[in-house]
């Protein structure tokens, strides 16, 4: 049985509209803050497959990433600077930085801890 085509555009107008209430998002913020996460996460992902880590470290990077990005969403608009809300690429470098900056830190203080504990090699 075929649904008829204007289902779908209630179904995605209903999703749009219970996901921008709860996040107090909309418009530009409500496309372009996922997408910048999305690419952090993938560059997150890249990073913390090529940094020398434990793998329990690499999964906290991941998660980090993931739970960073979420709190920026509850924030007013108010409370958000003009330059981000006024343009595109505003909202998606505020989706984009604080993830990447988050697990960014995170690899690099356990990356920098495992290389203290590494002895060194004595030199000839």
């Amino acid at each position: 049985m075929r649904r008829q085509p204007y289902v779908e555009r209630v179904l995605v107008g209903a999703v749009v509209l219970t996901a921008a209430g709860p996040a107090l998002a909309h418009g530009q913020q409500i496309f372009l803050m996922p997408v910048g996460n999305l690419f952090a996460l993938l560059a997150v992902i890249i990073a913390a497959l090529t940094v020398k880590v434990d793998w329990v470290s690499r999964v906290l990077a991941i998660l980090l990433a993931l739970l960073v990005g979420l709190p920026p969403y509850f924030v007013t608009n108010r409370y958000i600077r003009d330059w981000i809300s006024s343009s595109e690429v505003g909202w998606f470098i505020a989706g984009f930085l604080p993830p990447l900056a988050g697990a960014g830190l995170f690899l690099f203080w356990r990356w920098k801890a495992r290389e203290r504990k590494t002895p060194e090699a004595p030199s000839k």
